[in-house]
């Protein structure tokens, strides 16, 4: 029994090990991310584009999209679009939904990479499918003026309706009061119901594309 007990600890030790260098690689790496966005806040961006830069050689996305931020805004480095571009295609290539939302936004206004409206469908579809809202009204503005996409009057209103309460600008109210006089009343209460269905970002493409294959929604 004795045997069975040290053999045991002995197949124990090593896991406890691994387990506490990856609680210190985490722990290290959160402790980076916290500087660089303290550093950001206080806009001591010089600071916090080298925190982030650390962070990104070991891949990570979320330094990576703040690089491309970083350069495409000119914090602490000199605005290139390019140079964000290709940080934010990193990011997203490494799973980052604010990166895809971001770039979905490059390629449907044609900002530092050609007007891509397919790309940019797909990047709103993967970025808002994880909860991003700004992809929810990208996707809104592409329905409304058939951008790469048929264009649908209920599906641009449930997704206005969906970022509504994101919305600082009023763009939203303005859509939905156009978009409003071309739906019957019966295309109204539809459309609220998708509105609803995509509430949990985990339905909302099958939600979306159940709404749309419709025979009536085509």
């Amino acid at each position: 029994m004795s045997n069975g007990v040290s053999n045991l600890k002995k197949l124990m030790l090593p896991c406890a090990t691994w387990l506490l260098c990856c609680c210190q690689l985490a722990w290290a790496g959160y402790a980076e991310e916290q500087a660089a966005q303290t550093a950001e806040l206080r806009g001591d961006y010089v600071t916090a584009l080298k925190e982030f830069h650390t962070l990104a050689a070991q891949g990570d996305a979320f330094a990576q999209f703040h690089i491309g931020i970083m350069y495409a805004l000119g914090e602490g480095v000199e605005r290139d679009v390019a140079e964000s571009i290709k940080w934010l295609k990193l990011a997203s290539s490494n799973g980052s939904d604010l990166a895809q939302s971001a770039l979905g936004d490059r390629y449907h206004d044609g900002v530092g990479v050609p007007v891509d409206y397919r790309e940019a469908l797909r990047l709103y579809r993967l970025s808002a499918a994880r909860g991003v809202p700004e992809s929810t009204v990208g996707m809104a503005r592409m329905y409304a003026h058939g951008e790469g996409v048929h264009r649908h009057a209920g599906a641009a209103y449930a997704l206005y309706t969906l970022y509504l309460p994101y919305d600082l600008s009023g763009e939203c109210k303005l859509a939905l009061k156009s978009l409003a006089n071309e739906l019957t009343p019966q295309q109204t209460v539809e459309a609220a119901l998708l509105t609803q269905q995509m509430r949990n970002p985990a339905n909302l493409l099958n939600a979306l594309d159940q709404y749309l294959a419709k025979p009536a929604n085509k």
